[in-house]
C-alpha cells in the first residue's frame, strides 16, 4: 500500500538533509501557494510524499500557519490543486 505524508521544509540546508535520508532526488512541482513557497510532491519507494519548501529566513510571522492549513487541506484533497491526480 501506499502512504501518503506531508513534510514543510524551511530552509535549503534542511531540505537537502532530509531529501538525502529519503533518498528522494526532486520535487515534481504542482504550485506556489505563497509568495516564494512551492509545493509539490516526491516519492520514496511506492509512497508518495507531498512536500512544501521555503527559504529559512523568508515570509512574513504567518507563512508557516498559512502553510500548515494549506497542506492539510491539499492532503486532504481539499486544496486548488488535485495532487492525487498527478500521481501516477
Amino acid at each position: 500500500d501506499k502512504t501518503d505524508c506531508s513534510l514543510i521544509l524551511s530552509g535549503g540546508a534542511t531540505a537537502s538533509a532530509v531529501f538525502g535520508r529519503l533518498g528522494a532526488h526532486r520535487i515534481t512541482l504542482l504550485e506556489e501557494p505563497l509568495p516564494g513557497i512551492v509545493a509539490g510532491y516526491t516519492k520514496q519507494g511506492e509512497k508518495h510524499i507531498l512536500v512544501a519548501t521555503k527559504s529559512g529566513g523568508f515570509g512574513d510571522n504567518a507563512a508557516l500557519t498559512q502553510l500548515i492549513d494549506y497542506m492539510y487541506a491539499l492532503a486532504q484533497g481539499k486544496g486548488t490543486t488535485p495532487w492525487k491526480a498527478w500521481v501516477k
